[in-house]
């Protein structure tokens, strides 16, 4: 792996997000439209935190009268910089339950998400070496 990869090119910015003004019933339109695990959340450009579709779904019924999502709304996702190196993203992988992390700038911007298994895919045998698995 070289050194110098860093996060910025490995960056997905193909993805579906949500205002943080939006209501419960635009969240679980979006929920409905693929199986997306969670959703960014922005208030303008500024990620906010994930709506996790689990989390979601256990706590919300169709039945209920459309509110604000604030409540489902987490902040325990890690989150990067661009400017990252892929060694600290695999750091971060290794040390998470997480599947993706958040890649915002300074101003805390979202600029796109990162994804494990692209990571692995291209560092897959420095990646099972830093996990210790075998061949």
């Amino acid at each position: 792996m070289r050194q110098k990869d860093l996060v910025y090119h490995f960056l997905n910015t193909n993805c579906i997000t949500v205002s943080k003004n939006a209501d419960t019933e635009a969240l679980a339109s979006v929920f409905a439209m693929g199986p997306a695990q969670f959703v960014p959340i922005l208030d303008g450009l500024r990620f906010k935190g994930v709506v996790f579709r689990t989390e979601f779904e256990t706590n919300y019924s169709d039945n209920d009268t459309p509110g604000p999502i604030k409540r489902f709304i987490s902040k325990e996702v890690p989150v990067l910089a661009p400017e990252n190196s892929i060694t600290e993203a695999l750091e971060v992988f290794k040390g998470s339950n997480f599947d993706i992390i958040a890649v915002v700038d300074e101003e805390k911007n979202l600029m796109g998400l990162l994804h494990r298994e692209e990571v692995e895919n291209q560092y897959q045998p420095t990646w099972r070496r830093w996990l210790g698995v075998r061949s």
